[in-house]
Order: structure tokens, then C-alpha cells, then sequence
């Protein structure tokens, strides 16, 4: 597969989201024409199917992530957990901000509407196995998890849609902040 073209066919799927933001679906047809390749040179030399171009992404955006988040080597006790919020903050924050532009089109609109989805359930899957949950509250694990998933993706969704996402050494200060918070603290503070 020819490295330029594949990259095409990708920037043609954004340019496509970015003109038709609450479209879900575009044919081959669509992209090719944006591309400015024939339909015959995607599905014979690079993808058999428009979804198989947003699993592309979703590879080519979680890769390099959950292939960090794998060098995070966890402990038994919570002031791990303080490292957690840390590595987050200075291992994955930067590599999230590398695919902004991307991240940007797969959150703003209906392009993926899986890419959501596809997240919490790669990482709920990875805390479940690295990460130390409190108890203290009794709430299940599992409710926990999906709690944990959901703020945290919300974080970093608020931040990476923004018209002009702050640099990662900006916000990987507020990030740290901001999952030291409670929405208490956020609504006092406002």
C-alpha cells in the first residue's frame, strides 16, 4: 500500500466530515472523487470497505497511545495513582495533541460515530487490568471504571476540540488540576 495514497484517502475522509459535519457515512465514490484517485485504486490497493478507512484511523491514532499507556507499569497502592494522573499528563497528553486536527473531525462530527464508543471501551478495558480502583464509596468496579473513563475522556475532549487546543506543556498542567478536582470544586471556582 502506497503510504501518500493511503494518507490521501484518510485526508480526503476529513475533508469529507469537515464539509458534511453531520454525515455518517461516505462512499468510496465520495472519497475518491475528494481524493482525486479513481474508486477502483481504494478498494483494490488499500481498503475493501469505508469502514475499514475508520479502523485505519482508529489504529493509526490508538497505536502509538495504548503502546505507551503499556509502559506504565502500575503498583498496589493508591499514590499510584497520583503517578497515573501524572504519566497521563506528561506521556499522553503530547501524543494526543499530535493527532488534534484528526481527533478534532472524529469528535465534532458524525464522520465515526463509533469513535466514542471505541475509546471507553479500549481504555475501561485497560483500567480494568492496570489500574487500582477505590472502594470507599461502595460503588461497583465496574461503575467506577466507566466513571474514571468517562471524565477522563471528557477532559481530554473539551480540551482537544477547542478552536486552538492549548500546547500539551499548557494543558498538561490544568489536566493534572483538573483530575484533582471534583465538580464541586469546578462549580465553586467558576
Amino acid at each position: 500500500m502506497t503510504k501518500d495514497t493511503r494518507e490521501n484517502i484518510i485526508t480526503a475522509f476529513f475533508r469529507l466530515s469537515e464539509k458534511y459535519p453531520d454525515k455518517s457515512n461516505f462512499s468510496f465514490s465520495e472519497i475518491a472523487e475528494e481524493a482525486g484517485i479513481a474508486r477502483q485504486t481504494i478498494y483494490k490497493n488499500h481498503f475493501n470497505s469505508p469502514n475499514e478507512i475508520i479502523e485505519a484511523i482508529h489504529h493509526d491514532i490508538d497505536e502509538r497511545i495504548m503502546s505507551k499507556m503499556l509502559d506504565f507499569v502500575p503498583g498496589s497502592n493508591g499514590s499510584d495513582n497520583a503517578l497515573f494522573i501524572d504519566f497521563l499528563a506528561s506521556e499522553i497528553i503530547p501524543l494526543i495533541y499530535e493527532n488534534r486536527i484528526w481527533l478534532k473531525y472524529l469528535y465534532s462530527t458524525a464522520a465515526d460515530p463509533n469513535w466514542e464508543l471505541f475509546l471507553k471501551n479500549q481504555y475501561k478495558t485497560w483500567i480494568s487490568q492496570n489500574i487500582q480502583l477505590s472502594s470507599k464509596m461502595g460503588l461497583s468496579k465496574e461503575f467506577t471504571e466507566e466513571l474514571l473513563v468517562n471524565y477522563t475522556l471528557s477532559i481530554i475532549k473539551s480540551w482537544i476540540t477547542q478552536a486552538i487546543p492549548e500546547s500539551p506543556e499548557v494543558f498538561s498542567k490544568k489536566f493534572k488540576s483538573l483530575c484533582n478536582l471534583s465538580i464541586q470544586d469546578i462549580i465553586q471556582n467558576a
